[in-house]
C-alpha cells in the first residue's frame, strides 16, 4: 500500500521509480552477463528490489518465463515501465542480445533519474534561499528589537 502511495507522488514517484528499475536492470544485467539462467536471475532479483509493486513484477515475469512467455510479454502489460525499455528488452530477447540491451535500459533509467533530480533541486533552491532570507530576518528582528527597546529606555 504504502509502496503504491510512494511511486503515486508527483514528481518524486518518478524518481524512486526509475531508481528503483536502474537497481533491478543493473543487477538483472549483471547476473545474465555471468550466465545465469534467466529463472534464477529473477528469483535473485526478487530480493533486490525493496518495493511490493516490482516484487510482483518479478513474479509475474518468472511465471511468464515458466509458462514459456518472454520478458516483454509481462512489461508491456505494465504502466509505469517506459516504453523505451520495453522495447529495448523486446528487441534484446529477439536478437538473442538480452544482457546488453538490459544494462543499456538500466543506464537510461538512471539517466531519466538523474535528470529529474537535477531538475527538482533546480527548483528547490529558489525556496531555499527565500526561507533562508526569511529565517535570518526573524534572527535579525529577534537581535535588534530588544537592543531598540534598550536604548528607547535609556533615551527617555
Amino acid at each position: 500500500m504504502f509502496d503504491l502511495f510512494k511511486l503515486k507522488i508527483p514528481y518524486i514517484g518518478e524518481i524512486i521509480k526509475n531508481n528503483n528499475f536502474y537497481i533491478i536492470f543493473l543487477n538483472f544485467a549483471f547476473m545474465l552477463e555471468a550466465r545465469v539462467l534467466l529463472k534464477d536471475a529473477l528469483s535473485t532479483l526478487k530480493g533486490v528490489s525493496h518495493n511490493v509493486i516490482y516484487a510482483g513484477l518479478i513474479d509475474e515475469m518468472l511465471a511468464t518465463i515458466n509458462e514459456g512467455g518472454t520478458l516483454s510479454d509481462v512489461l508491456k502489460q505494465k504502466f509505469y515501465l517506459p516504453r523505451f525499455v520495453v522495447d529495448l528488452i523486446e528487441v534484446g530477447e529477439i536478437s538473442g542480445e538480452l544482457p546488453p540491451m538490459v544494462r543499456k535500459a538500466a543506464e537510461l533509467m538512471e539517466e531519466q533519474a538523474l535528470l529529474r533530480v537535477e531538475a527538482l533541486l533546480k527548483f528547490i533552491e529558489p525556496a531555499v534561499i527565500v526561507l533562508l532570507a526569511f529565517f535570518m530576518g526573524f534572527i535579525m528582528l529577534a537581535i535588534f528589537l530588544p537592543l531598540y527597546n534598550v536604548l528607547n529606555t535609556f533615551a527617555a
